[in-house]
């Protein structure tokens, strides 16, 4: 995709509606792009570009200068698709419609830099109320956990230091643990049901910006802003 296709930076590129669609945003404006990747074992046809992608359909979030974060489903058929802005403002589209849902304002007490859903694995099993669950988080304003059919913050986790650094939060594949980074040089892993931490992992040499869990094994892996990585084992 070369320059000409976006007027400004591109932020939070993810694959959506099992792999048929990408999803990114665009300055305050989020878009849906369809996609050809030709594969070709012909060593001289391989060489043309054959492959294609284009704009299918664009939605502005009102008031915002930039989205901060977006998150949609990818593993099984979903229309929503959930945005962050500088507004400090939550999104909820609805692709099918091919409109805006609902809107949530002032989810933090600044501008939230990332939004996690339960997404699940396909190595673990859930009920199905389980994924309409979803964290936000902002800096200086702790992690906040939302259910997608109230649309209202039904629990507050705190405990982690997150006062300059946009430290990243990821769900487990069961659901039942949210881990986060923190600026003391330690991972924190909550409890979904609780509001106090139940793990709190040292060991690294700087803040850490962002974990990720294994969705097929207890691993979580935590990246410094140092661009170190580590993999710990539950």
């Amino acid at each position: 995709m070369g320059k000409e296709m976006f007027s400004k930076p591109v932020r939070c590129p993810q694959f959506y509606f099992m792999d048929t669609f990408i999803l990114l945003s665009v300055g305050a404006e989020l878009q849906l792009l369809r996609y050809s990747l030709e594969e070709c074992k012909d060593e001289i046809k391989r060489y043309k570009k054959n492959c294609w992608c284009k704009p299918v359909q664009k939605f502005q979030m009102n008031s915002a200068v930039e989205i901060t974060g977006l998150t949609a489903v990818n593993d099984f058929y979903s229309y929503l698709v959930l945005a962050i802005g500088t507004n400090r403002a939550l999104e909820v589209f609805d692709l099918n419609a091919s409109s805006s849902m609902a809107v949530i304002p002032d989810i933090h007490t600044k501008a939230a830099h990332q939004i996690c859903q339960n997404k699940g694995s396909v190595f673990s099993i859930q009920a199905p109320e389980a994924y309409n669950l979803f964290v936000t988080a902002a800096i200086g304003d702790g992690l906040k956990l939302w259910d997608i059919r109230t649309l209202r913050c039904v629990r507050r986790y705190e405990g982690h230091v997150n006062r300059c650094q946009p430290c990243g939060v990821a769900i487990s594949p069961c659901g039942r643990f949210i881990a986060c980074g923190s600026e003391d040089r330690c991972a924190y892993i909550y409890e979904l049901c609780s509001n106090t931490y139940l793990q709190k992992i040292p060991g690294h040499t700087q803040a850490v910006i962002n974990v990720a869990f294994n969705p097929s094994s207890s691993q979580l892996t935590t990246a410094t802003i140092d661009g170190k990585l580590q993999i710990f084992i539950s």
